[in-house]
């Protein structure tokens, strides 16, 4: 423990420290651009087996790019507990309002009696006495950011390395890491890694987490859901799954932290066909697959898409009313989620943004029946087991695009770094001899092809990623008991010919059902751990 004559003096520098900087934020605050951050990074801890390397370095890269992107940065370096809770509550000053309050915290982190400690760099013992003395919680945070009323409240946890606490096994530690914590409406929580697991610090300048948020914070036209999907990515890759970035949100509408849109020249490069199918999936009409095919005559879905155009064949007045089927009773009586997402993985009903009522499940049942051929012989668990083998086929389809495309990103990456370095070469070469410049054209010409074909598959992997949760836990939360290889007949050979996937199909579908089971769990749900089952070798 610190020796008590020495608190006293400590405690009044921080309230001075604390009225300084809040009267600073007070007097900005009229001049806000409406975005504001607080970047805290603690890597010189009092107790040397603490010592990090990043976290500063860290901090003042995010301020760079930070403040590009319009936001007033509040940095706060190597700071103790009171530090720590003056720089919160000038950042809770500064983003009253705000469009945009984030906060990130760089440094050691330690989950404890249900709470998570961000823990200063005055931190002398390892004690649970010490951690409450010597570090901020996560709820201040959360709290400082409710108080302050923003659209859209950001929490950036880079905190989960390891640290003496859990190396020595410290009683009153819940485990490594830190914990889930939801924060309600309007918050975002981005965590380093999965809850419970250890990040890496990293070997550059910067952690690879950090790394991988700087490459992709400032991208244009970029929602920022999916610029964190981006960098849950990248974190995977460059870490062969050894660490899962984690995010927990509860966020309305959509956010840009580059609100510039996406250049027109790499916009016409997207490829949409996983984001037109699934915004066609569900209509009740022909046309929308009519216009699927046309856009994308080989698309992905495009055996469901036709299997879909043929069912309207069928029936081109649309199908009749069962004759001698309640199917008001049967709608009464099934979870109307687990039914709608049936309805809608078929087909019979379209995407909504909220349960369909008991009349609009009913009519959606009632064309499913009608299109049976035999509605006295309707089997209710014969409809669920449908939906779980066409979810799992879609699954297993996406699976594939996603394993082509991270084996293509691994590539187009290597030629991006050979690439830079090269152009750097070339400039450094044309500064000197002018001769060398007729060389820099070419150069940045091949450049900028590379970034371009980086572009596309990066756009690419978000929709894939985007929909393969989006099924995962579809399956998770209403097929799971269906999704056994018995049931799906995996090893039938009609059952391959539905998705048209050879050889490999067996395969490619024990690997979606594993997928669909991380999405049953509740400790495992919405974790990205399944990316790394498709990276080369896994």
């Amino acid at each position: 423990m610190r020796p008590a004559p020495r608190q006293q003096p400590r405690r009044i520098a921080g309230l001075a420290l604390a009225a300084l900087l809040v009267a600073l934020a007070l007097a900005a605050s009229a001049q806000a651009a409406g975005r504001v951050a607080l970047l805290i990074g603690n890597a010189n801890y009092r107790n040397s087996q603490f010592q990090l390397k990043n976290p500063v370095n860290d901090v003042r890269a995010l301020d760079a790019a930070l403040g590009g992107l319009g936001f007033r940065v509040i940095r706060a370096e190597d700071r103790d507990a009171a530090g720590m809770r003056a720089a919160l509550e000038a950042f809770r000053a500064a983003a009253d309002r705000a469009e945009i309050a984030l906060f990130f915290y760089a440094g050691h982190g330690v989950q404890a009696g249900g709470e998570n400690y961000l823990l200063g760099s005055d931190l002398a013992e390892l004690s649970r006495s010490a951690v409450e003395a010597a570090a901020v919680t996560l709820s201040e945070v959360q709290a400082a950011i409710r108080s302050a009323r923003p659209e859209l409240g950001v929490i950036i946890l880079d905190a989960c390395r390891d640290n003496p606490l859990t190396r020595a096994g410290a009683g009153f530690v819940d485990g490594p890491g830190l914990r889930r914590s939801s924060g309600g409406a309007g918050l975002l929580i981005a965590y380093a890694t999965d809850p419970g697991a250890v990040a890496y610090d990293g070997a550059g300048d910067n952690s690879v987490f950090t790394a991988a948020l700087l490459q992709h914070i400032a991208t244009p036209g970029l929602e920022i859901r999916l610029m964190f999907g981006r960098v849950r990515q990248q974190v995977v890759l460059k870490t062969g799954g050894q660490q899962v970035p984690w995010v927990e949100e509860s966020v309305l509408g959509e956010h840009y932290l580059n609100t510039q849109p996406t250049p027109q020249n790499l916009a016409a490069l997207i490829d949409r066909d996983v984001a037109r199918w699934r915004e066609v999936s569900g209509s009740l009409e022909p046309g929308p697959y009519r216009a699927y095919l046309e856009e994308f005559p080989d698309g992905l879905f495009r055996d469901f898409a036709e299997r879909r155009l043929a069912r309207f064949a069928r029936e081109p007045a649309g199908p009749r009313p069962p004759q001698g089927f309640d199917a008001a009773a049967f709608v009464a009586a099934q979870d109307h989620a687990r039914l709608y997402a049936a309805l809608q993985t078929l087909g019979y009903l379209p995407r909504l943004p909220g349960l369909p009522g008991e009349a609009q499940l009913k009519r959606g049942l009632e064309a499913y029946v009608a299109q049976s051929g035999d509605p006295a012989a309707f089997d209710g668990r014969q409809l669920y087991l449908e939906a779980a083998r066409v979810n799992v086929f879609l699954g297993t389809r996406l699976g594939q695009r996603i394993r082509t495309d991270i084996v293509a990103l691994a590539s187009i990456d290597k030629a991006l770094e050979v690439a830079r370095a090269t152009y750097a070469e070339i400039e450094a070469m044309a500064a000197k001899d002018p001769r060398a410049r007729a060389m820099l054209d070419p150069a940045r010409a091949d450049l900028q092809a590379i970034e371009a074909a980086q572009f596309k598959v990066l756009a690419r992997l978000d929709q894939s990623r985007e929909y393969y949760a989006e099924l995962i836990e579809t399956a998770g939360r209403h097929f799971d008991a269906l999704m056994t290889p018995a049931l799906l007949g995996i090893d039938d050979q009609a059952a391959r010919g539905l998705s048209g996937l050879g050889e490999e199909a067996e395969r490619d579908i024990r690997l979606y059902l594993k997928h669909v089971r991380m999405a049953a769990n509740d400790g495992t749900r919405g974790t990205l751990t399944w990316l790394s089952d498709f990276l080369p070798g896994a």
